[in-house]
């Protein structure tokens, strides 16, 4: 027999609740990732200053030149964009190509050539349109030194 307890009835009315919000596509599901999500690098001097007015050349995995266009303000302080999603279907270009894009900056005299590899997670319970992209293996304050 069936009795009706207080955590019945709980269970009852927030069961539907939690298995309609984390089945629709575009649900407000915390696992889901940003769609339009931006990395950044800041690249610093040996004595840990801001670089700016390099020249930034971005590839996939796969060795083709990406268009990532760098904000000149952000690269006065040294701040540079590794890649850009509102652009370029990011989630595509790391699934087609080793999940690597390829960074090299320059002033002329000394190049810094980078490989970031990123991770792509669609998620735990949740079905989400975009999933999670990150970096492999980085804290969120991406600092790399041009020597």
């Amino acid at each position: 027999m069936f009795k009706i307890t207080l955590k019945n009835v709980i269970v009852f009315l927030f069961l539907p609740i939690i298995f309609s919000s984390c089945s629709e596509e575009g649900s407000d599901c915390s696992v889901c990732g940003d769609p339009d999500k931006a990395f950044y690098v800041t690249i610093v001097d040996t004595l840990n200053r801001p670089i700016n007015n390099l020249n930034i050349i971005v590839k996939d995995g796969c060795g083709n030149i990406l268009y990532v266009p760098q904000n000149p303000i952000s690269a006065a302080i040294g701040q540079y964009t590794l890649i850009d999603d509102e652009l370029l279907d990011l989630q595509s270009i790391l699934q087609n190509c080793n999940n690597e894009i390829l960074f090299s900056a320059t002033n002329g005299t000394k190049t810094l050539d980078t490989t970031f590899t990123f991770k792509i997670n669609n998620g735990g319970a949740c079905y989400c349109e975009y999933p999670i992209i990150s970096l492999a293996g980085y804290n969120p304050t991406l600092i790399i030194i041009l020597k």
